[in-house]
């Protein structure tokens, strides 16, 4: 903690400035960003696999898949994260508050 402590502003309390939530499913991904305490412009965005992840999927017709539901759940929220980014919005010291229904996903993306 001494060679890196960390900075009052990185302690998240109290209502964040950018809410977001994405969700993905075996079609594609999506998700959005809303205003919080911070101005932003409300955005949608959604994005269909290519064919050759959407086959890679494991389910009940393709177990042999390589690729869950928790995968493409990540992938949603890092997307989700790459559009907050590209919405030309300064991010240093923000309270960012995204939501995702996958707690995997969720767990994964805080690491």
């Amino acid at each position: 903690m001494k060679k890196n402590p960390t900075a009052v502003q990185q302690l998240a309390s109290g209502f964040p400035n950018y809410v977001g939530y994405s969700d993905s499913c075996g079609l594609g991904t999506g998700g959005v960003w809303t205003p919080g305490l911070s101005n932003i412009a409300f955005t949608v965005w959604q994005y269909e696999w290519p064919q050759d992840i959407k086959d890679r999927l494991v389910t009940d017709k393709n177990p042999s898949g390589d690729l869950t539901i928790n995968d493409f759940e990540l992938a949603g929220v890092v997307l989700n994260f790459l559009v907050l980014e590209l919405s030309a919005v300064e991010l240093k010291w923000k309270h960012i508050g995204a939501f995702c229904d996958n707690v995997s996903a969720v767990t994964w993306a805080q690491k």
